[in-house]
């Protein structure tokens, strides 16, 4: 599984080069060495809409762009469940990992310092468990899910301007991700969810 998962991250990572061909303002393929990158960490809170209650959320996100139009890369991770238990007086830990992979287009406006972004995307969703046997240190079972998804989000930026340009921001970023309902050891669970997240980075 873990085989699988490297691949179609590296799959995805591909797909994200071979659009970097960004479009101009007339949606017409430009020259590609005027493409500016932009990088960014993330972290904040990520609610289901049914499941679980509110979880700390982590994203990495890369992304290659103009100044209107972006298409990018983004890998996140939550831990959705952990819980430690005794059974025949033997200590366990399980815990369930939310994974998103998602490749996103975004659409930019511009104001003095102050960015605008728009967009829309769509991902591959994994669900992790495992289950440890805390006494021996041992992983005793181990899961993954692969679920697809599409999410639609809203970012606001400052820009912070320096002798190089606009190469750094701080903003916070809203988003709603539609996931397939995952039918897994856990029973049926619904992994809709909704995103506020607080993003540090540059355009470079």
């Amino acid at each position: 599984m873990r085989v699988k998962m490297i691949f179609i991250i590296i799959s995805l990572i591909f797909i994200n080069k071979a659009y970097s061909q960004s479009f101009d303002y007339g949606f017409r393929y430009k020259n590609t060495s005027k493409v500016n990158g932009e990088f960014s960490l993330s972290v904040g809170q990520l609610n289901f809409t049914k499941e679980w209650k509110s979880r700390a959320y982590f994203q990495l996100e890369m992304i290659e762009r103009t100044d209107k139009y972006g298409i990018g890369l983004g890998l996140g991770w939550a831990n959705i469940d952990s819980e430690r238990f005794i059974k025949d007086f033997v200590n366990y830990r399980e815990s369930l990992d939310f994974i998103p992979v998602e490749l996103n287009v975004k659409r930019f406006f511009e104001a003095n310092n102050i960015e605008l972004g728009i967009g829309i995307g769509v991902s591959m969703n994994f669900l992790n468990y495992n289950l440890d046997n805390l006494d021996i240190s041992r992983n005793l079972e181990s899961k993954l899910r692969v679920l697809f998804g599409a999410q639609g989000m809203m970012e606001i930026k400052m820009l912070f301007p320096s002798s190089y340009g606009r190469n750094a921001f701080a903003g916070i970023e809203g988003k709603y991700q539609w996931v397939d309902r995952a039918n897994t050891f856990l029973d049926s669970k619904d992994l809709t969810n909704y995103r506020i997240i607080l993003k540090l980075g540059g355009i470079f």
